[in-house]
């Protein structure tokens, strides 16, 4: 398993958006459901420039393939002060900041939503569409 030598999501600003998933563990039921939804709309996650971070009370928290160190993990925990028990879904813009929270299960028909609404998002798609 490859680490991750991620510190700072500020190194995907202007690049990226963000998906934080925050879980108690890998196996939680609404964490389960979530990654099922995002692997059905693997296409639409990517066109949206949106990489995943999967972030667990317990067990190895996730970006990807790579493993995430810990320290980073607990940060972002604090940062973004996620439920303990439940499955908080956070959506970071491009700008970096905080566009959408979700508790327990995860909406990704309203993250894509929220999404498509931005201006940012409006350029790329009008680009898109001049290919």
């Amino acid at each position: 398993i490859t680490v991750a030598k991620i510190t700072d999501l500020n190194e995907y600003r202007w690049k990226n958006r963000i998906l934080l998933l925050f879980a108690p563990d890998s196996s939680h039921d609404d964490y389960v459901a979530a990654q099922r939804q995002l692997e059905q709309h693997k296409a639409g996650v990517e066109e949206r420039h949106l990489l995943v971070f999967s972030l667990f009370q317990q067990g190895e928290s996730m970006h990807g393939e790579a493993s995430l160190e810990p320290e980073f993990v607990s940060d972002l925990w604090k940062t973004y002060d996620a439920n303990d028990n439940r499955l908080t879904t956070v959506l970071i813009g491009k700008d970096g900041g905080e566009k959408l929270r979700q508790t327990g299960s995860m909406d990704l028909k309203e993250i894509f939503r929220r999404i498509d609404a931005m201006p940012m998002r409006r350029a790329e798609m009008r680009e898109a569409q001049e290919k």
